[in-house]
């Protein structure tokens, strides 16, 4: 991945929000950002809107699969969180559509 379009459109993830019975209510996007808290520890959060986080119970996130340290179009990988209304921050601001989740504990995260 050589340019900055190549590596926004493979570090972005889709966001779908779903209700407690499952069903869609919204769909957005967001990223994953790595915060060092030790030596080789690391909090990882999920990124993304107020709007889109904010208020919802249950998302799916979906990842693009690589192979070979390459993006592997059409193949993409789905991790489902729940509770995430219980743990998400939105910005005290109420004029900036910002939120984070801590995600620590939900992802396998390891530093090259």
């Amino acid at each position: 991945m050589n340019t900055v379009y190549e590596q926004l459109l493979y570090t972005t993830l889709r966001i779908e929000c779903k209700n407690s019975e499952g069903k869609v209510t919204s769909i957005g996007t967001g990223f994953l950002l790595s915060r060092p808290v030790g030596e080789n520890q690391y909090k990882l959060y999920l990124i993304s809107n107020k709007h889109v986080l904010i208020g919802t119970p249950n998302i799916t996130i979906s990842f693009t699969c690589k192979e070979n340290g390459e993006p592997k179009h059409g193949h993409k990988q789905e991790l489902n969180l729940q509770g995430v209304d219980q743990i998400v921050k939105g910005h005290p601001n109420p004029n900036v559509d910002i939120a984070a989740m801590d995600c620590t504990g939900a992802f396998y995260c390891r530093r090259r």
